[in-house]
């Protein structure tokens, strides 16, 4: 019998084309608990989202708005900002997808953290994640989150954890906090915007992780990210330095403790990122990044230069040639079947 509580839980879709869509809302309808409803915003798409949509009316509670405008391609936040404005002031809200998963037990997995009282008192949750392809088969288990983490372990697993994976779509937060904070974190085309935004609202009573049920991020050639180190290079190395410079005051507000990390961990960070641009950066871009990580973090120009090159040659010589290797070697011993996802809820 189908539960007719309130639901306390907004899922809300930022949805710009359908290639993945139905995939995304089959495996919203399958869930076990059916105390949510869904809102779809449609960022004034060329293609018949709304057609798709309707599909699903009758097997979940569903709202769909399109807008007249374009947001996402050149201010991204603001379109996830509209598109929570959609929502009827549930306590609580997921900013999803338009082509990820979540298996069936998400939603009461989730219940059962703020009605049990099965979790410290926070205003984000988040669920393990998995990585999947355009043919929704996973190719990475990541290693799992800590069942519950205070912001200043947060702040040091997003910039030295390189086993584990931070997403905007697996986090579930506090409409309380969304507004306290004024939502999202904006950076260029959305990068770093998740990471901050989860730092912001898990500085007061840290993240905890909802184990059992996962979602799942799919990678593939049209997603919002692919190519952006390649294609979107100039903005993608403009937010890493934004990102840097927001730490360095984030840190400072949350005190000794974030602080002492940021400097220990902030400038491998930067660089790890830049490194992984191809092509390689160009001089003018090493130039750039040098004399900023030399503003951030102090030393001399001759030591931020060498730790630069040292990531370039790293990243380039032993993560792609050795470490990436394993690691794909090791995930497909590890690898599970996803298995069909059900198309009914339960």
């Amino acid at each position: 019998m189908e539960d007719k509580s309130p639901a306390t839980l907004a899922i809300v879709i930022p949805a710009c084309r359908i290639r993945y869509l139905g995939d995304a809302l089959r495996s919203i309808a399958a869930q076990s608990d059916r105390r949510f409803s869904v809102y779809v915003g449609d960022d004034s798409s060329p293609e018949p989202i709304e057609a798709l949509v309707e599909t699903f009316r009758a097997q979940i509670d569903l709202h769909y708005k399109r807008f007249e405008s374009n947001l996402g391609s050149t201010n991204l936040v603001a379109h996830w900002h509209r598109c929570i404005a959609l929502t009827q002031r549930e306590p609580w809200l997921w900013l999803f997808s338009d082509d990820d998963l979540m298996e069936p037990e998400c939603v009461a997995r989730f219940y059962d953290a703020i009605e049990l009282r099965a979790s410290p008192p926070v205003d984000l949750f988040r669920f393990q994640l998995d990585h999947i392809n355009e043919h929704s088969a996973r190719t990475v288990r990541w290693s799992e989150h800590p069942s519950y983490e205070k912001s200043e372990d947060f702040l040091r697993a997003l910039l030295s954890d390189r086993d584990r994976a931070f997403r905007a779509q697996e986090h579930i937060f506090s409409r309380r906090i969304y507004e306290e904070t004024g939502g999202f974190v904006r950076f260029p085309k959305a990068i770093y915007s998740d990471h901050a935004t989860w730092l912001c609202f898990s500085a007061k009573r840290g993240v905890c992780t909802l184990s059992g049920p996962r979602v799942m991020w799919r990678s593939h050639l049209f997603g919002t990210t692919s190519g952006m180190k390649k294609v979107h290079r100039v903005q993608w190395h403009e937010a890493a330095r934004l990102y840097i410079e927001w730490l360095a005051v984030f840190s400072q507000r949350q005190g000794p403790e974030a602080v002492r990390i940021f400097q220990r961990f902030g400038r491998d960070f930067y660089f790890r990122e830049i490194a992984q641009f191809r092509p390689v950066l160009t001089r003018a871009e090493r130039q750039l990044a040098t004399s900023f990580a030399q503003r951030m973090f102090g030393g001399s120009w001759i030591s931020a230069y060498s730790h630069l090159h040292y990531s370039l040659v790293r990243h380039k010589l032993i993560f792609e040639r050795v470490i990436r290797p394993y690691r794909q070697w090791k995930t497909r011993r590890a690898s599970v079947p996803l298995g069909p996802l059900s198309t009914s809820p339960s």
